[in-house]
């Protein structure tokens, strides 16, 4: 194109949100950058209010410097459907866009005689209208505390069979964040340089089990300087194919080595009085809560244990295979730390045996994985 057209400007267009379209091969940085901006969709109805925001900076992370188009819709449900949202709906979405950066582009479909409808040109005009007023309120850089690291190898990987899974501790630690009002933007792992990790105070590793030797050297780098690391779930623990297997690199910087990985995804966190004073997490001491989603036995190094992550009760039939463990049952025995924290010149990682962010993400979700989360950054 380019050849042919020189002068022509060219979008990439994705078609969907970030663990709806970007499939296995499918890399946000390489492919979006052949273009001169790329095209996102939010969408509600399907992806959520939480996706509006998160959708925008996954963009901006995509391209950085250039800029990026998020379409939204005037129908209720779907793109197809001819009822038209609220005014106030069409502006909150329109001015969460802006606030992040995009510029927006609003689809209509015309009736089935072609016909278009009055009333959601009004409200569409009146939308436009005031977020023109309100122009130089945006396209300034947003303050984040939180970087969210998203891992395209280990998406392709060990997300190769169930994409949504993998995405779910993403999008479950965009969603704690929120609830939280922590301030968070998004790193990929085909540009997360060291001037770009030190953006952010603290970046979290969302179950990235996937980590190369040059990435593990760039954060390493970035906690001497002074930076804060949030492992979850596997982080490390697996090669590039998606295999567990040691890491030396990753047990010397995190300061803990992996006994073994659960096979249970109904985990359970036990915090002391001590540890929830030096976190700062604001969850009841000495009282068992349910932290859905990966979690591994770990051994503490250099770094400094704290809490206890307990397994899963398991009922004979359970353990003979004759019955599902799809429902969590209640805590049985420890398995080791809940948490380390491992310091590093002048920063620190803190290594989350569970997966409070895949927890958050899901069915079974409680407020004090959330709080977990957000206490350890």
């Amino acid at each position: 194109m380019r050849r042919v057209a020189p002068a022509a400007t060219l979008d990439f267009k994705y078609h969907g949100n970030p663990p709806f379209s970007w499939e296995v091969g499918q890399r946000p940085v390489q492919h979006a950058g052949n273009a001169d901006f790329v095209t996102g969709e939010t969408g509600v109805w399907g992806f959520s209010a939480l996706g509006v925001g998160l959708n925008a900076e996954f963009y901006r992370a995509s391209t950085p410097g250039h800029p990026f188009q998020v379409v939204m819709q005037r129908g209720v449900r779907m793109y197809h459907d001819q009822t038209t949202r609220p005014l106030e709906d069409i502006r909150w979405e329109l001015l969460t866009l802006l606030a992040h950066g995009a510029f927006v582009t609003m689809v209509d479909k015309t009736a089935f005689d072609g016909g278009l409808d009055p009333a959601a040109y009004e409200r569409i005009g009146e939308a436009f209208v005031g977020a023109k007023r309100l122009r130089d309120t945006f396209g300034h850089m947003p303050v984040r505390q939180v970087g969210l690291y998203y891992s395209s190898r280990s998406r392709d990987w060990m997300g190769r069979d169930a994409a949504g899974a993998w995405m779910q501790s993403f999008l479950g630690g965009h969603k704690a964040l929120a609830y939280e009002h922590l301030p968070w933007g998004v790193l990929l792992d085909e540009n997360a340089t060291l001037e770009r990790l030190r953006e952010f105070p603290v970046v979290v590793l969302c179950n990235a089990g996937i980590l190369g030797e040059a990435e593990i050297a760039r954060l390493e780098e970035y906690v001497r300087g002074g930076g804060g690391l949030v492992a979850t779930g596997f982080t490390g623990r697996l090669d590039r194919m998606g295999r567990f297997a040691p890491s030396p690199s990753w047990d010397a910087l995190s300061g803990v080595t992996l006994d073994h990985a659960l096979d249970s995804l109904d985990n359970w966190v036990i915090l002391t009085p001590a540890d929830v004073a030096r976190l700062g997490a604001d969850v009841p001491p000495d009282s068992p809560f349910l932290v859905h989603g990966p979690g591994a036995a770990l051994l503490p190094t250099t770094a400094e244990p704290g809490g206890r992550l307990l397994a899963p009760q398991r009922t004979t039939k359970q353990r003979d295979g004759r019955e599902g463990t799809e429902w969590p049952m209640s805590p049985d025995s420890p398995v080791g730390p809940a948490l380390t924290v491992n310091r590093v010149d002048r920063g620190r990682v803190v290594t989350l045996a569970c997966s409070p962010d895949h927890a958050v993400g899901g069915e079974f979700y409680v407020q004090e994985a959330r709080r977990l989360l957000a206490g350890v950054e």
